[in-house]
């Protein structure tokens, strides 16, 4: 067994004996505190965790209640420390209560220290090398603590975490002990006096731009904050672009410049000149005499445009760039590289309309913004993006593109002119005071945002998506209806309905599975109530886009963790006792355990578990036994069983997991079918030429495919051994890897620094829109030890792709060997370099593969009869209920 494994079980028993231990310095600790200040005994902060997980830390409070408004770190001097609090954070004894961490399975005794949310940055801004220091769980102690602790920067604390990741041992972990004790009997560094904390001034604003040619008006922007005074020449083509828009054009002479000079001290003048035209560079000479610090250049297309345009500018003021074409975006890689860009700026307006789009935020919600942004931040060249008007105000309010401008980076924004749209333009006194409320508050909202953790951002990124849709909807049909109105109707609808639970563990796995088909359960007669761990900001959206269902959120621990299971049960038990439902649906491995056995006890009369793979088949010895018995237990314990492949099905029922009566699979298997509207593989060329340009990929080359999170059990370091071999062959071979760097840890630590450093091998992260890579590959791979049913072969079929998996259960029921893919066997390094070889070097066998996987995917997964077929199962299923 490896060490980290028993490591666990060390921690388990370790913090068990600790807590009795110390019981009693717990009480007399706790007693000190509350003599002393008022407050909790104990201080709860969130912290990093395990791959970057979001968890709850416990300490002893140190500090006066409230003290944490003032900034988290103590100083020397603080006055915020109580005396307690001093005694307690020079002995290191406030970090005891993180004993209940480590019997919660969040934390170890040694590990990285978990860093806060947002500090020293989010999750994202960590590099991918950084954020292999979470492949482990944090500890109260560490390596970077015994080698200096808040001496260290940083950076310097990141590197000694990842070396202890790379030679995590029992002996390594002897020393930490060692160590820590040394330093918490010396009680030196112990005192937080010199916390690495970036000063506020550190984490600069938003730079503001608001476009005015009223000298007012502009000392107005600039007293309340605004960093930029816009003065807008453009003209030319405009009202032809613009026509429909309430932004047409904005009637600036260049003659404003020398105004607005003369009314402004420390804001700079941004000037926007025309689109390049024989008159430019006379324009760019008067513009820089008058004054104008940064120089913008709208909509320009050509790579020689540019360098005209700074040839003319000739290092006399900082220049801007403002990509609002989409010819701009395609000749991007060539026009970054010209030297002397300053920053860059998307326009939105005019770039929605060069891709055909109604609403400008389609862009941003479509992730074309974030792709635009992503090549700037690798040049590392400031950006912005867009408009926003005051927070709460518009049809998309400010703090939401506010969140998304934070979430991608972005350094700058326009101030649009409905930010400060008063019928009065000479009322002064109400535009000062609309600007500087307006502005504070959009300040007070960044300060906010920095303090959120990654979730907020991805939470937020959502509910814009959804507001743009709707925003887009109502364009195709302007007669809105009224949201009381559509709570009415949903209300009416409920009488003799039937009810419905569904449950599984995380929220991301009902943005997937589930609520695709919350609509069409409610319209045939099911109220529903969905649970999961999912937090308020969620419920609330989730709430808010279905208004018809319940939603309930209880914890449900991952991985080992006994007495977080029990309380999962429980609450569990009374959730259904309460709900009286007619057929609770569990699936994913730690919610179908709960699920099953709080149904169960609550006496559910249809007990649904959609076993859509099961954890066990890859293990080995007593681990796999235990396991097995759990998945015979959920099996026991339900009505009725539904894997999402005959593989899985025949495989349990040779098993005796369960009998035919009680088992089936819907229709030709998975669990939603794939949707042919969006891999529509009428769109391939487009899709891959896309894709492959986006990376840099030659049209030539051929590219392996895989998309799925990295680990070991997904068969990644057979994909990656294989590859070793084949590129050293195919000098034009890619490897195109889509999905999540989660379970790194799982992979031989050298084998994880070839596949960061190979520069062949291209690494997307989570993406939304698969379809298009999955359009880029040529072979689709997926060597996996065990699988469900493996939909992202049978989405890369629908896509003409010729495929590659595993002879197991699952995926193989999603292909036909000989016909649409091959398959090999488990682990088998050799056979899937043969297998890979076979196709790279037959051009003909890969499209007659692809076209066949289209045919047999569009005649067995097409989602809308899935989706037909799964539905008159459910309403069998309770009129079932019903009779009984």
């Amino acid at each position: 067994m490896e060490y980290k494994s028993i490591k666990r079980y060390l921690d388990i028993i370790s913090a068990t004996f600790g807590l009795i231990f110390f019981l009693p310095l717990f009480l007399i600790v706790g007693i000190s505190i509350k003599l002393e200040s008022k407050g909790p005994i104990i201080y709860k902060q969130l912290r990093l965790g395990l791959h970057g997980n979001v968890f709850t830390m416990y300490k002893f409070r140190t500090m006066y209640l409230g003290a944490e408004k003032e900034g988290v770190y103590e100083l020397k001097g603080d006055k915020r420390v109580t005396k307690v609090g001093r005694i307690l954070r020079k002995t290191s004894i406030d970090e005891l209560p993180q004993l209940l961490n480590i019997l919660k399975g969040e934390m170890s005794f040694i590990g990285p220290r978990p860093p806060l949310t947002y500090h020293p940055w989010t999750f994202p801004e960590y590099t991918i090398a950084q954020k292999k220091r979470f492949m482990v769980l944090p500890g109260i102690t560490g390596l970077a603590q015994i080698q200096g602790r808040k001496d260290l920067d940083w950076d310097r604390r990141i590197e000694y975490d990842i070396e202890y990741v790379d030679k995590l041992s029992f002996l390594l972990d002897l020393k930490i002990i060692f160590f820590t004790i040394l330093k918490v009997f010396s009680t030196k560094d112990n005192l937080n006096l010199s916390e690495t904390a970036k000063k506020k001034e550190d984490y600069p604003y938003i730079k503001l731009m608001y476009p005015t040619n009223d000298p007012k008006i502009a000392k107005i922007a600039e007293d309340s904050g605004v960093d930029w005074i816009t003065i807008d020449l453009e003209i030319r083509g405009k009202k032809e672009r613009q026509g429909h828009l309430d932004t047409l054009i904005s009637y600036h002479n260049i003659e404003d410049i020398k105004k607005i000079k003369e009314s402004i001290s420390k804001a700079k003048i941004i000037v926007r000149i025309n689109p390049m035209y024989h008159g430019s560079k006379e324009e760019i000479n008067r513009a820089i005499e008058d004054g104008a610090d940064i120089i913008m250049l709208p909509y320009f297309k050509t790579k020689k445009e540019v360098e005209d345009f700074i040839r003319y500018v000739n290092k006399r003021a900082e220049i801007c760039l403002l990509f609002e074409t989409p010819e701009a975006v395609k000749n991007m890689d060539d026009i970054l590289n010209i030297p002397g860009i300053n920053y860059v700026h998307i326009g939105i307006n005019d770039l929605s309309i060069g891709y055909k789009r109604k609403f400008m935020f389609s862009l941003l919600a479509d992730g074309t913004v974030e792709e635009i942004c992503n090549k700037f931040r690798e040049k590392g060249i400031p950006y912005g993006f867009g408009g926003i008007a005051r927070l709460g105000h518009g049809m998309l309010p400010a703090e939401y593109i506010l969140g998304e401008i934070y979430r991608l980076g972005s350094s700058m924004a326009i101030v649009s002119r409905s930010f400060c749209n008063v019928h009065r333009k000479d009322d002064y006194e109400m535009i000062e005071k609309i600007f500087k409320e307006g502005v504070r508050d959009i300040r007070r909202f960044e300060d906010e945002l920095r303090k959120k953790d990654y979730r907020y951002f991805l939470k937020n990124q959502r509910v814009l998506k959804a507001k743009v849709a709707e925003i887009e909807e109502n364009m195709k049909n302007p007669i809105e209806v009224k949201k009381e109105d559509r709570l009415k109707e949903a209300k009416n609808k409920r009488n003799k309905r039937y009810s419905y639970c569904i449950l599984t563990t995380m929220s991301s796995s009902i943005d997937y599975w589930i609520k695709p088909l919350l609509p069409l359960y409610n319209k045939q007669g099911f109220d529903l109530t969905v649970i999961c761990n999912m937090t308020p900001e969620y419920k609330e959206e989730l709430l808010k886009n279905y208004p018809y269902i319940k939603a309930i959120s209880i914890p449900m621990p991952r991985g080992i963790d006994f007495f977080g299971s029990i309380k999962s049960i429980y609450l569990l038990y009374k959730a259904f006792r309460k709900g009286k439902y007619h057929m609770v649906q569990y699936s994913t491995p730690n919610a179908s355990c709960y699920g099953a056995i709080a149904a169960y006890l609550a006496r559910i009369p249809i007990r649904l578990y959609c076993q859509w793979g099961m954890v066990h088949v890859t293990m080995k010895g007593i681990k796999r036994i235990i396991f097995q018995i759990i998945e015979r237990i959920k099996c026991l314990l339900s009505t009725h069983v539904q894997p999402d492949s005959f593989g899985n099905l025949n495989y349990c029922r040779k098993r005796l997991f369960y009998s035919k009566k009680k088992s089936c699979v819907i229709w030709n298997g998975s669990a939603k079918g794939v949707d042919l509207d969006k891999f529509d593989i009428k769109k391939k060329e487009i899709y891959g030429r896309e894709i492959r340009r986006q990376y840099g990929i030659n049209q030539e080359s051929i590219v392996l495919g895989f998309v799925g999170r990295l680990g070991k059990e997904k068969g990644c370091v057979e994909l990656f051994e294989a590859f070793k071999l084949l590129e050293a062959k195919y000098p034009n071979l890619r490897l195109l890897f889509v999905g999540p760097i989660e379970r790194a840890d799982t992979i031989n630590p050298e084998l994880m620094d070839w596949f960061y450093k190979n520069k062949r091998i291209i690494k997307t992260g989570k993406v939304s829109d698969v379809e298009k890579y999955m359009a880029a590959m040529d072979i689709f791979i997926l060597p996996s030890y065990r699988e469900g049913f493996g939909m992202s072969v049978v989405e890369a079929q629908a896509m003409g792709v010729a495929v590659i998996v595993t002879d197991i259960p699952g995926p193989t029921n999603g292909m036909i060997a000989g016909v649409s893919g091959l398959t090999i066997p488990v682990k088998d390094i050799k056979a899937l370099v043969a297998a890979a070889r076979d196709l790279i070097n037959n051009e003909e066998k890969r499209k007659k593969f692809g076209y066949a996987g289209y045919e047999y995917v569009k005649n067995h997964f097409d989602s809308k009869i899935f989706i037909k077929k799964l539905l008159k199962n459910r309403i069998l299923l309770v009129k079932g209920c019903y009779k009984k």
